[in-house]
């Protein structure tokens, strides 16, 4: 499958895995990763279809953004 027909969902589970992000779970189209790339706190989100991303660990580093802001 070229990238052209990849569904969405794909690229920015490759995208955010190739960056580090090791994904622990997923419900619907949000992926929760085992740990804040940014903080290291445990509860990181990845939204596969938008691509967007937020920390929702409990000391609140609040990093949010987009696979752009990521980088």
């Amino acid at each position: 499958m070229d990238k052209e027909t990849e569904p969405t969902s794909d690229r920015f589970d490759r995208f955010y895995r190739a960056c580090g992000v090791t994904f622990a779970g997923k419900s619907g189209d949000e992926h929760r990763a085992d740990a804040c790339p940014f903080c290291g706190g445990v509860k990181f989100y990845a939204n596969a279809r938008t691509g967007k991303y937020k920390c929702h660990s409990a000391n609140k580093c609040g990093e949010s953004g987009n696979p752009i802001t990521f980088l």
